[in-house]
């Protein structure tokens, strides 16, 4: 399957807080298919990536129930294109917005006793 990421729309950016939220657009380019929607954010180092869905209300248990915009037959199928999606839409986005990535620490410096001999 490939995947090609057109764009990331951002909507909210704090780089004190290294937090982002937007949209991203991918083309499908086997199935030639245009899917936007699919809603990213980055907070506190994780991410998390919700995919189109529509939202209804089941008549029977008054409960609401959420259904993919689109889904492909075959799970296996599903699966390696939301792997495909995470994967490519994180390093596009990073590569995007490079000041997001924490830089790596000193980790003897931020250990518990060398916090603890400064106070």
């Amino acid at each position: 399957m490939k995947i090609e990421i057109v764009e990331f729309y951002t909507f909210e950016k704090d780089d004190k807080k290294k937090f982002l939220s937007g949209s991203l657009h991918i083309y499908l380019i086997d199935f030639h298919m245009d899917i936007r929607g699919i809603y990213v954010t980055k907070e506190k180092g994780k991410w998390f990536f919700k995919f189109p869905d529509k939202k209804e209300i089941d008549p029977c248990t008054k409960k609401i129930v959420r259904f993919p915009v689109f889904s492909f037959t075959e799970f296996s199928k599903m699966q390696e294109y939301k792997k495909l999606v995470i994967k490519l839409g994180k390093e596009y986005i990073i590569e995007k917005f490079p000041n997001l990535t924490p830089k790596k620490i000193n980790k003897k410096f931020y250990s518990k006793r060398a916090l603890f001999k400064e106070l």
